[in-house]
């Protein structure tokens, strides 16, 4: 007796028919009525009785049907306390992520995620590096795609690529992409994020170096709204390409790359040091090299790709 003749006997016996039963297993009625036979050639007596209207069963019949009912209730149990052995080795990972990495590479990382073996159901929590920083810190996160991140006696990181930055303005066809010194960058109506944002701080850096002089006269709370104000008109910025391709390469913003080697940001994987030895090897041996591989791929001559491996070996 096998597994297949015990489901193909309880499913005639649900069905009290070999042609729905067979039709159900999507198998041939044939191949259904030679497994019973086999059944009872092996036990030696009859089981069913075949009839115009479908079949009976017969004493012994009725008899292994409630055998072979316990039988697939204990085999369902086994399969899911087996799962369970397997999920208990699996690990729950909260990933951040920033905005302009999930507008970009989003989808594709959720992909790849849940095709790691030991990984269970991935977290993702979406914001800016510092505040990813500070969620990391707080144990909120276990790892992280995120920007100029500084050392840190919590965090593990590991640089990944330099991506450059662009100004950005009102649609302006005959200027899109070409390059701009970054002292007439500084325009007089410049939207930036938050002070704490990376963006924010590169810029201000880059200009004390300088000795130019910085006058911010919109701080917005996001970027969406800062691209909102460019297209408008009202302001210009300093974006990475990543957080404006759509728009830039729609027209719908002018899109001019710095002249000015300190104007990039970094972007790195980081990795709480409580969480690095439950996170599975697939993480740091196939996801995160993928991740930069495909982001640096997107931003094609706008990104330099930083050699390091540090992730291959914890």
């Amino acid at each position: 007796m096998n597994y297949k003749q015990l489901k193909y006997f309880l499913k005639t016996v649900e069905t009290g028919n070999l042609t729905r039963a067979a039709a159900s297993l999507n198998v041939a009625q044939t191949a259904l009525g030679l497994q019973i036979k086999n059944l009872e050639a092996e036990f030696g007596t009859p089981l069913i009785h075949r009839h115009s209207r479908g079949v009976k069963l017969t004493a012994a019949g009725a008899h292994f049907a409630l055998r072979a009912d316990e039988i697939q209730k204990l085999i369902d149990e086994t399969c899911l306390e087996m799962h369970a052995f397997k999920n208990a080795q699996r690990v729950p990972v909260r990933f951040g992520l920033t905005p302009s990495i999930i507008d970009m590479l989003g989808a594709s990382i959720m992909e790849q995620t849940s095709k790691i073996q030991h990984l269970a159901a991935a977290t993702f929590v979406e914001g800016l590096s510092f505040k990813l920083m500070s969620s990391l810190e707080q144990d909120e996160i276990d790892c992280a795609l995120a920007f100029n991140i500084s050392e840190n006696t919590k965090a593990r990181r590991f640089p990944l690529l330099e991506e450059r930055l662009f100004f950005v303005s009102a649609p302006d066809a005959g200027r899109n992409w070409q390059p701009i010194a970054f002292e007439e960058a500084l325009a007089p109506n410049l939207a930036l994020l938050s002070r704490r944002d990376i963006i924010w701080q590169i810029v201000h850096e880059t200009a004390r170096y300088l000795s130019f002089d910085v006058v911010v006269e919109f701080e917005v709370q996001s970027q969406s709204a800062i691209k909102k104000l460019v297209k408008q008109g009202v302001a210009t910025s300093i974006m990475p390409y990543g957080a404006m391709h759509e728009e830039a390469h729609a027209g719908q913003i002018c899109a001019r790359p710095i002249d000015n080697a300190r104007l990039v940001r970094t972007l790195f994987f980081v990795l709480s040091k409580s969480a690095e030895r439950v996170i599975p090897a697939e993480v740091f041996d196939i996801l995160v090299p993928s991740i930069a591989a495909e982001y640096r791929a997107r931003l094609g001559d706008n990104a330099v790709p930083l050699p390091n491996r540090l992730w291959q070996s914890r």
